[in-house]
């Protein structure tokens, strides 16, 4: 461990940056998902001090103590990661065998084979770690959390077991990248230390910001969405941090140490566009992204559609576009697991240039591409070029440097999200300077333009109701509101909170009327006020003062888990035979550790059972894509342009009108079935379910039989409906844990993983568990 702090004293050095905080000790790793074996301790230390002392990089000498695996690569599979997890790690492990000359093999976890091999196993605190290369370790570990159960994730790990370090730790990254120091953790200051010339080898390959082994933009900030990577070519910024497949220089650099004796005779011809020879397949070569042909001569063929080809530029501007693009159609959306390629080609002399119009959708999270269109528009057409995704149409006019462009777009994740409506492209013919067009483009912005999204405009100009001075006395819903309240910059919570107050006051609240529920969230969810406390407005307002800060990272996941969980539960006020509807007002992008696609099956789960959600949120900081996946309808979705769009009345007015609309066109979740005698006496009852029908009868029963409910969508609970009938009230199913969380609630996966039994009362990590693995659903390959 004290060789470790060296380590990060040395980085601080060499960075040039004080360390006052005191550093946080992992028990296995120097550098964050990377292990070292004492001698690589020793070397890196050598390595930084004699680099900081003469800044001289000597002539490529490897020295660093990393071994290479015997072919086949044996690994074992640890008996507590279960079948999904176990399927997972072979995904990843054929990541590295379709690319590659690398063999795995399985065996048995009782083998007694006990020479060098890899053994996955999981352990309950947060991250993933590897060793760098073969230790001569046996077992070698690969320590997995629930949170590195990714193929790409694991591929990365795999990676580091081969031999491989972090791409933006390569001795030349300074080409490239720049770190903003004062937004990085001081306890992950190592996870950004450069290993120099003289202790890894780049086998001459081109730094790759698409490597599957180059952390985020974001990496290990200091909070939530802060920059702690910045690409020097600012276009890169999204291609950085990929996990959805290995680049194509991720496969190349492990078959140059692993394959190069694979091929003993040399092709006819060179390979075109950087390609090599296959180590698979000697008899042809191995091409980069969006090329094909046995020496990648030829545009990649195309993958699930017909797309793709060979375009030729003119004067005049022409279009294409992906597969099934039409911006008139939100429900034309492209399919998963789709590729196109298409060369465009100007004639000799000339330039290609090329934008972006209408409409852009491309899936993504948390601001990262799982899928995207890439431009190629260097001169080498084998080298990544910027990626594009989101909702948020690229502003850059693109202008070749020779007289062709390649543009490839993949959609290798999958997916069940909504937006994936596509792009399109303007390209022609140029012969203006080139030099010019490309230095003056602009970096595209990292948020939605409401300019380019009709549809989310129309509902802006459109949806506020004009007048809403009258208030209905049939208001009879719960509602639930969550609310933003995490910190950031800037932020101003007492308009958030000032619009919750401005809608409630115009809706009905109390007696047989509307309820309201209060939930804040920020790393964590809390219930503020149930439905049995929110009875008027003076409660919400007083309670609405009462909130306070929940910390920088927003947790969607978490504010839909206790609604569903804590809010809409009988024992908290929820009335069978009135509608329920939850709201989110959120100034802030989703971004906890928990992926986008876990949010979106929580909020249509709580659709399902009948609570539809509408949301109110800043337009230019959070997640469109996100957020229309997670609401049944655009018109459900309302955008300020700032915080004083959440003071303005028409907001207020427009998100009360909307819980009354969604109130009256959604069911209430239980329906009641009675028939009213004139005396208080013993009635006969008819129900579809066997349960008690006798009524006990006082001086004071007015009433009714007994009744019969139709239950929600995916509970069983049956709930009284007077004060006098005696029923049988079912448990709540293990995806619904209506009584066992308290009031204050405190939810969030990372949570109720670790200390459920003290941040939910005593309730049951065995229950919470089967809640989350409902809702971590991640893409699959």
């Amino acid at each position: 461990m004290q060789k470790c702090k060296e380590i990060r004293q040395q980085m601080a050095l060499d960075l040039n940056k004080e360390t006052t905080e005191q550093e946080s000790e992992s028990p296995m790793a120097c550098v964050e998902d990377i292990m070292m074996v004492p001698s690589q301790v020793d070397q890196l230390l050598v390595s930084m001090k004699e680099s900081r002392e003469t800044r001289t990089r000597r002539k490529i000498r490897r020295d660093i103590d990393v071994s290479r695996w015997q072919l086949p690569i044996r690994y074992k599979v640890d008996g507590n990661l279960n079948a999904i997890e176990a399927s997972v790690v072979e995904d990843a492990i054929a990541f590295w065998e379709e690319g590659t000359c690398l063999t795995f093999e399985r065996l048995q976890l009782d083998s007694t084979y006990d020479s060098n091999h890899i053994l996955f196993t999981k352990i309950y605190t947060l991250g993933c770690y590897s060793y760098i290369g073969n230790v001569k370790m046996s077992p070698q570990p690969i320590f997995l959390s629930y949170t590195c159960f990714t193929p790409g994730v694991l591929a990365h790990e795999i990676g580091h077991a081969l031999g491989l370090i972090h791409e933006h730790q390569r001795y030349d990254r300074d080409d490239y990248i720049s770190l903003n120091l004062d937004n990085i953790a001081s306890h992950a200051i190592s996870n950004f230390n450069r290993f120099e010339a003289s202790i890894v080898d780049t086998k001459d390959l081109t730094y790759d910001y698409g490597s599957a082994m180059h952390y985020t933009s974001t990496a290990f900030g200091k909070r939530s969405g802060a920059v702690t990577i910045v690409a020097k070519d600012r276009l890169y910024e999204r291609t950085m941090g990929q996990r959805v497949e290995l680049s194509f220089y991720d496969h190349q650099i492990i078959n140059l140490a692993y394959c190069s004796r694979e091929c003993n005779d040399r092709l006819p011809a060179a390979c075109q566009h950087g390609g090599y020879q296959d180590p698979k397949d000697c008899n042809k070569c191995r091409c980069p992204d969006g090329w094909g042909g046995r020496y990648c001569d030829q545009v990649a063929t195309s993958v699930g559609a017909t797309c793709g080809g060979v375009l030729d530029a003119l004067p005049q501007a022409q279009s294409a576009h992906s597969p099934r693009y039409d911006p008139w159609d939100a429900s034309k959306i492209y399919d998963n697991y789709q590729e196109c390629s298409w060369l465009i080609r100007a004639p000799e002399g000339k330039h290609v240039t090329l934008r972006f119009d209408d409409i852009f959708s491309v899936y993504c999270a948390n601001n990262h591409c799982l899928h995207w269109v890439e431009i190629r528009y260097k001169r080498d057409l084998g080298k990544s070029g910027p990626r594009f995704c989101c909702t948020d149409r690229p502003q850059n006019v693109f202008t070749s440097e020779s007289n062709e462009m390649l543009v490839i777009f993949k959609a290798k994740t999958n997916v069940d999200a909504k937006y994936r409506r596509g792009f399109k492209f303007i390209y022609s013919d140029s012969s203006e300077n080139t030099a010019k067009t490309a230095t003056t483009t602009t970096t595209t912005t990292t948020t939605p333009l409401p300019e380019q999204r009709a549809d989310v405009t129309k509902t802006r100009t459109t949806t506020a109701p004009r007048t809403t001075t009258r208030m209905p006395t049939n208001d009879r819903f719960d509602v639930a509101i969550m609310i933003d309240m995490t910190s950031h910059p800037g932020k101003d919570h007492s308009s958030l909170k000032q619009l919750v107050s401005n809608a409630m006051s115009k809706l009905h609240l109390g007696g047989e009327h509307a309820r309201v529920s209060v939930v804040s969230f920020g790393r964590l969810a809390f219930t503020q006020l149930s439905l049995d406390e929110g009875v008027d407005t003076q409660a919400v307002k007083r309670t609405l003062t009462e909130t306070t800060v929940r910390g920088e990272v927003a947790n969607y996941f978490g504010a839909l888990w206790v609604m569903q969980n804590s809010v809409f539960v009988e024992s908290h006020g929820d009335r069978a035979t009135a509608p329920n509807v939850a709201v989110l007002v959120t100034d802030s992008r989703h971004s906890i550790a928990i992926s986008s696609h876990a949010v979106t099956k929580s909020a249509r789960q709580a659709r399902d059972n009948g609570i539809p959600l509408c949301v109110v949120a800043i337009d230019d900081k959070v997640d469109h894509g996100l957020l229309e996946d997670m609401t049944e309808s655009n018109d459900d979705l309302f955008y300020v342009g700032g915080y004083s769009g959440f003071r303005d009345d028409s907001t207020a007015s427009w998100l009360a009108s909307k819980i009354r609309q969604l109130a009256t066109t959604t069911p209430p979740t239980t329906t009641t079935t009675a028939t009213t005698t004139p005396r208080p006496t013993t009635t006969t009852t008819t129900t579809t379910t066997p349960r008690p029908t006798t009524t006990t009868t006082t001086a004071t029963t007015t009433t009714t039989t007994p009744t019969t409910t139709t239950p929600r969508p995916t509970t069983t609970t049956t709930k009284r409906t007077t004060s006098t009938t005696t029923t049988t009230t079912t448990a709540a199913p293990t995806t619904r844990m209506s009584n066992s969380v308290g009031r204050n609630s405190v939810v969030s996966c990372e949570t109720v993983r670790g200390s459920c039994s003290q941040s939910c009362g005593g309730c049951g990590i065995q229950r919470i568990e089967t809640i989350c693995r409902a809702f971590d659903g991640k893409p699959r390959r």
